[in-house]
């Protein structure tokens, strides 16, 4: 009988807080190579006003190796907690969307364009064609009058 050991990943931020405080030698680990991220890292790193022009070396350097590019970051970083009160920017989505989309079949960028020039009674018209019936479309009737 043999017994599985599972391997978690380890956290992107944890090289980033390794680079930028806590100095660990993290590329000794035996799942660096599948786990260090370079584009979260450098990412991460090109928030702050001290780093951004290393972070653009190692981006000009994309092929060296990652253990190389770990090992420039923990020796050109100059320890230091770094915060950044800046979240990274995520895509929003609006809920009409994915009507406009099979509607028209076009992509998400020309839905968005189509949704901005569609008056809100035309989005409801599309989005009535795509009734199916069902409590849950009632649900939505009645949460919209409230």
């Amino acid at each position: 009988m043999s017994v599985e050991v599972k391997k978690y990943k380890t956290n992107p931020f944890k090289f980033v807080t390794a680079i930028n405080y806590s100095k660990e030698n993290l590329h000794e680990t035996e799942t660096f190579e599948e786990d260090y991220l370079p584009y979260i890292i450098n990412r991460s790193l090109s928030m702050f006003p001290d780093t951004v022009q290393i972070a653009n070396e190692i981006n000009i350097l994309h092929y060296v190796p990652k253990k190389w590019q770990f090992l420039f970051y923990l020796n050109i970083v100059a320890k230091k907690k770094r915060y950044s009160n800046k979240k990274w920017a995520k895509k929003s989505k609006d809920s009409n969307e994915p009507f406009i989309m099979e509607y028209y079949n076009v992509s998400a960028q020309k839905a968005k364009e189509i949704l901005s020039l569609l008056k809100p009674e035309q989005i409801e018209i599309i989005k009535s064609k795509f009734y199916k019936g069902g409590i849950q479309w009632v649900k939505l009737k009645i949460n919209k009058n409230h």
